[in-house]
């Protein structure tokens, strides 16, 4: 019995790993393909994706992808902006930075589904999206 025990808590750490600490490597090759204007709508949306599913499980192997994802809220395609939108989401980098990105995202945004993807990773946030919002809007009263 102790032997099943021991397996499968080496099964489990070995996913940990595998999960964790393989996720850095392969990220770098999705921020590329991100970045890439050579790249195709559909492969940058599946790279945002991709990278905000492994956020999900580490926000350390991704961090090097937030500045990336910030800028895709701003590419031409629809659906590169809301996976980006999604994914930034998910991985919940500093919301003071990232919540007044998505929120003019949902004003500016026309195609539906991208300002759904938005309003979505706005909800990810929870009470940090309202507060951030909350300073954000103060900010522009000022101004």
């Amino acid at each position: 019995m102790r032997s099943r025990v021991v397996g499968v808590s080496v099964l489990f750490a070995s996913l940990g790993v595998a999960l964790a600490g393989g996720v850095p490597r392969d990220v770098s090759k999705y921020i590329q393909v991100l970045k890439s204007p050579a790249s195709s709508a559909k492969d940058r949306a599946d790279a945002a994706d991709i990278i905000g599913k492994r956020g999900a499980i580490s926000y350390q192997a991704v961090q090097d992808a937030i500045d990336p994802l910030q800028t895709a809220l701003k590419d031409k395609d629809a659906k590169v902006r809301g996976a980006a939108a999604l994914a930034l989401g998910k991985i919940h980098p500093e919301a003071k930075e990232t919540v007044p990105l998505l929120l003019d995202l949902v004003k500016e945004e026309e195609v539906l589904d991208t300002k759904l993807a938005a309003v979505t990773a706005l909800g990810l946030y929870g009470g940090d999206a309202r507060e951030a919002a909350a300073d954000f809007t103060r900010a522009g009263e000022q101004v």
